[in-house]
């Protein structure tokens, strides 16, 4: 199966939220995607979030002087923090964090700074230059028995099996089997 693509949101996208006291500048460079990225000054605690519906996420910056260290929050998990600080001027869409395979659905991603780099008293700022995410795939797995819970309700249409005609069914899985009802038939 192909892999799964990235879809890019930029540094000035609409959906992305910086904190309000951030000081937040942009450093223009054909280099980074969209020919930006964004800055704040170097007050700990600034953040930038993006909330997105997918199954996995991107956090992509530059490495660079004046760039400190960061914690990066899925879902209001800490993910570790990450120096953003090396003696470059050219290290261009570097993907500082990435997770997969998160649950489909609703997440939110927040980066904060959490202080000076432990590299160079220079290094004190965040940086992000874009997210990447991967959407919720169009075909919807019908259910996965190992990750269903008991009582959950599953509306399908069995109009893959040969020689029958397709039914609308509402099953529910209780302790490893999924019981179905017709509901209605479907008409061809």
């Amino acid at each position: 199966a192909a892999e799964p693509e990235w879809t890019v949101v930029e540094n000035d996208a609409e959906a992305v939220t910086y904190s309000e006291d951030g000081g937040w500048g942009i450093w223009p460079d054909a280099a980074d995607s969209g020919g930006s990225a964004t800055v704040s000054n170097d007050v700990a605690g600034n953040w930038v979030e993006f909330v997105f519906e997918g199954t996995a996420i991107q956090y992509v910056s530059r490495y660079h002087p004046y760039l400190g260290r960061v914690e990066v929050l899925l879902d209001g998990v800490s993910q570790g923090i990450f120096d953003l600080c090396k003696q470059t001027y050219d290290t261009y869409q570097q993907v500082i964090f990435e997770k997969t395979g998160l649950k489909p659905g609703t997440h939110t991603i927040r980066v904060v700074l959490a202080g000076k780099s432990e590299t160079d008293v220079n290094g004190l700022r965040l940086m992000l230059d874009c997210f990447r995410y991967q959407k919720l795939s169009s075909t919807k797995t019908i259910c996965s028995v190992k990750e269903m819970e008991d009582g959950v309700s599953v509306l399908f249409q069995n109009g893959f099996i040969p020689d029958t005609p397709p039914v609308l069914l509402l099953a529910e899985y209780n302790s490893g089997v999924l019981v179905g009802t017709a509901i209605q038939n479907v008409e061809p």
